[in-house]
């Protein structure tokens, strides 16, 4: 059913750090109410989700820069950028989106903008660096859009300032009238379609920041302070929200080897300018997201039909389908996160988030209501697009490590609501891939051709597991304990023991979190061991030369709950049979801090790349352990080591 629009169908929406995604990629969906279909909930009607998109016929997207405020203010003193300066800095950020053949997105710079006050909904896409008294974060978007499918004819007024915003005289969106804002073409537009959107940059006094544009690392490092960032790494982020992106998962391209943020991602490292430079580069996760949205070559004419220097997105990346399943709920996964890591290299080249779903909606207040569980989840599928290739595929959940349900948005807060975002990472392993599993760590690897561009059914049920932790959730990160440092946490085999219960249970893996003092740096453990020991006292003799099990140059994703994949099949028995004999009591996960760092620090955190996470106030105590020689261990009585161990339920 089409709507003619009128007061009501359209709606605003703060996307400070997103709003929504699901199995087509990583876009922000928002709630489309078409058809106004009665839910089970008395008064209510359905709202699905669709993606937040500029109609084709508004490409280029065009902004305006708010110029009232020349220099832009600097809340930490003199103020030194021009507007003309900050232009040039935004117009870097557009390039890179521009520059994606695979896309037809387009952003283009209009005519300066002079609004005295904030932003407001007036068919103008502005960039501005007034924000509102109660605004806190760093920067926003807030975009007004379609809430369903709507005609619009000649003559309509659509943001009620008395003046027509749409004409039947025109094919693509025009000021036709000279007075600043754009005049769209009568026609029908679908739900979700973005009407205005708009970029608002904090630089209040109170709590706002100061921006740069230089590309030089060594002012950027002077610049150095919490309320200080780069203006075109954040540009570059709003824009991404600004065509429909939502919020990336990938921290790391390879976690050993490049620790890249895609620039979608959304955690701010202030005192690390490197990182912020690298930022101001597109990944392939960006890149793909930007395409599968607006894929070129989708069209014979319009922005979307190919023209020179474009690629068609369909000759340039295949795809990988599937559903995920709940193993312990038995429901589809509304914010699962499937990540495609290159199984030549380990690269990870792009993550989307899982699930379609739909809620209650009051039309009269534009308020939403979770519907019951099999009313309200649609599916559990996803869809990555990727260039020719062997892919592993890994799952886990929006469990806050690392991107939390609320900045992916609606659909993955919605997974939060019915339980679904509690589930450990694995991997797609084939005909073996079951609720209950023995080896989660292992792959089966997935090949996208010329000759098989489309791979279906690659289909993930959870995991049931038993996890044991002993130091709570993270309260702290970033010490500065000596280059080689081994941190080592006690599991008590009584301990495990008790968590097997007498049902055999494989143990799967180790978990440990970490992050690096610099988000440019690499988080790499030198070595990990799981090993027996005995404890005396506060101190532990660990024996780190005999090994369970080892592993060499770990790499952790930044702000994960990284596993440690375990290669042997029969640790439990092992370890169940000394305990019985009488010959072990204790087990330890230790890991070792590389002995001098690869990179620059700016941070004066850490003098090495890779730092625990670790816990401060937890009980039980005395299961952490401490030695700068990685032999002398002395408990730490204070502070617990995110480390812990993993059980899998077996078929």
């Amino acid at each position: 059913m089409v709507k003619r629009t009128a007061l009501g169908l359209v709606a605003a929406l703060a996307l400070t750090l997103g709003a929504g995604a699901a199995h087509a990629g990583g876009f922000t969906m928002v709630t489309d109410i078409t058809g106004r279909v009665p839910s089970s909930l008395p008064g209510l009607i359905y709202a699905n989700f669709v993606p937040l998109r500029m109609d084709a016929r508004c490409i280029p997207m065009v902004f305006r820069v708010n110029n009232t405020q020349d220099p832009v203010p600097n809340p930490l003193g003199a103020a030194f950028l021009s507007v003309a300066t900050a232009k040039a800095g935004i117009q870097e950020a557009m390039d890179q989106w521009n520059q994606i053949p695979t896309s037809y997105m387009q952003f283009q710079m209009g005519a300066d903008y002079a609004n005295a006050g904030v932003r407001k909904f007036d068919m103008i896409n502005e960039i501005t660096f007034r924000s509102g008294a109660g605004f806190v974060g760093v920067s926003t978007n807030i975009p007004t859009r379609l809430l369903e499918t709507s005609l619009f004819s000649n003559g309509d007024d659509i943001d009620g300032d008395g003046d027509s915003d749409v004409s039947n005289t025109i094919s693509t969106c025009t000021d036709i009238d000279s007075d600043g804002d754009l005049e769209w073409p009568a026609g029908t537009y679908d739900g979700g379609t973005i009407l205005d959107v708009d970029i608002v940059i904090n630089t209040k006094a109170s709590n706002g920041y100061r921006f740069a544009t230089t590309s030089d690392l060594s002012q950027l490092t002077a610049l150095i302070d919490p309320r200080s960032t780069d203006l075109i790494k954040e540009v570059i982020f709003r824009l991404g929200f600004s065509m429909g992106l939502t919020v990336s998962t990938l921290p790391n391209v390879n976690n050993l080897t490049n620790p890249d943020d895609a620039s979608m991602y959304n955690f701010f490292d202030f005192d690390d300018p490197l990182g912020a430079l690298r930022q101001r580069t597109l990944e392939q996760d960006d890149i793909i997201a930007a395409s599968m949205l607006y894929p070129e070559g989708s069209a014979a004419t319009g922005p979307a039909a190919l023209q020179k220097g474009d690629v068609a997105f369909s000759s340039a990346y295949g795809t990988i389908e599937g559903t995920v399943t709940h193993g312990d709920l038995n429901l589809p996964v509304l914010g699962g996160d499937v990540t495609a890591i290159r199984h030549d290299n380990g690269d990870h080249v792009s993550a989307v988030y899982t699930g379609n779903a739909r809620i209650a909606f009051n039309i009269a207040t534009f308020a939403t209501t979770p519907l019951p569980p099999a009313e309200g989840i649609l599916d559990g599928k996803y869809k990555l697009a990727l260039p020719y290739g062997t892919y592993d595929l890994n799952l886990e959940a929006v469990d806050f490590f690392p991107q939390f349900n609320q900045a992916v948005g609606a659909v993955a807060t919605l997974g939060g609501t019915y339980g679904l975002n509690t589930f450990s990472e694995e991997f797609w392993n084939s005909t073996l891939e079951a609720a209950k599993e023995v080896a989660p760590g292992d792959s089966t690897p997935v090949t996208l051709s010329a000759a098989t561009p489309t791979v279906t059914g690659i289909n993930f049920v959870t995991n049931k597991v038993t996890t044991i932790t002993n130091a709570g959730g993270p309260n702290m990160t970033d010490f500065n304990d000596v280059p080689g440092t081994c941190y080592a946490v006690d599991f008590p085999i009584t301990q495990l023991v008790t968590a097997d219960a007498g049902r055999g249970l494989p143990l799967t893996a180790g978990l440990i979190e970490g992050v690096a003092g610099d988000q440019s740096q690499a988080c790499v453990m030198q070595q990990m061991w799981l090993a027996f020991g005995t404890v005396s006292g506060t101190t532990a003799t660990i024996n780190l030369a005999q090994p369970l099990e080892t592993k060499t140059n770990f790499g952790i994703q930044q702000f994960d709950r990284q596993p440690w994949f375990f290669e042997r099949k029969n640790l439990s028995k092992k370890i169940f049979d000394a305990y019985r004999l009488g010959t072990q009591t204790h087990v330890f996960m230790v890991a070792k801090t590389p002995n001098s760092p690869s990179l620059p620090n700016f941070s004066n955190k850490s003098d090495r790349p890779a730092v625990d996470l670790r816990s401060e106030g937890f009980v039980p105590s005395g299961l952490s352990y401490i030695a700068t020689d990685c032999t002398n261990f002395t408990e730490s009585p204070t502070y617990f080591w995110e480390m812990d161990l993993q059980f899998n339920e077996k078929p």
